[in-house]
């Protein structure tokens, strides 16, 4: 299968991204099946160790029922993009008693990105000492006015994560000090 794809140097095509037209109107089962298969690979990816594939794995997950030949080459950048960064993996450390814990995290938003329902995609990832430890891309639950709107529900879904986040770390011995960085 890794012989079958190209090097890619990001995980989705710069400037496209799938809509349902794309979608064609008779479901080709064996396209359905590799689609799937592909996609469910991926999101096992993100779901343990790799953030930067959310955002294309969310997007490619929108189509599961009846993708197109444009899907699949998505997906084959996808799959391009994994086999380039292989070898690169979250690492974590212990920072030292004399050093502190530190939360931080990146939120971002893309007002109406879904042209199908004009619904904004939000994306963050919260690190502790500078790796990772959650991370998510989603659309967000209803259609935003402006992108104040859609910045200011990123905003409240990365704080609803930090308030969680805190609320776990203060059960260890060594809980992050001072305010979240965001």
């Amino acid at each position: 299968m890794w012989d079958e794809v190209h090097t890619v140097a990001t995980p989705v095509i710069p400037g496209t991204r799938p809509v349902k037209a794309d979608c064609p109107e008779t479901l080709n089962p064996t396209l359905q099946r590799r689609y799937r298969s592909i996609v469910g690979s991926i999101g096992y990816l993100v779901q343990m160790t790799r953030c930067d594939l959310a955002f294309p794995y969310g997007q490619l997950s929108l189509f599961l029922h009846n993708p197109g030949p444009v899907h699949k080459v998505a997906t084959e950048c996808a799959l391009a993009y994994v086999r380039v960064t292989h070898d690169q993996g979250l690492s974590y450390c212990d920072p030292g008693a004399e050093n502190p814990i530190v939360l931080t995290g990146w939120v971002e938003s893309d007002f109406a990105a879904d042209s199908d329902t004009r619904r904004s995609v939000t994306g963050y990832v919260m690190a502790l000492n500078g790796a990772p430890i959650s991370w998510r891309s989603c659309r967000q639950e209803g259609v935003t006015l402006s992108s104040s709107e859609t910045e200011y529900v990123a905003a409240s879904a990365v704080a609803q994560e930090n308030a969680y986040l805190r609320a776990v770390l203060s059960g260890f011995v060594r809980s992050p000090l001072g305010p979240t960085c965001v």
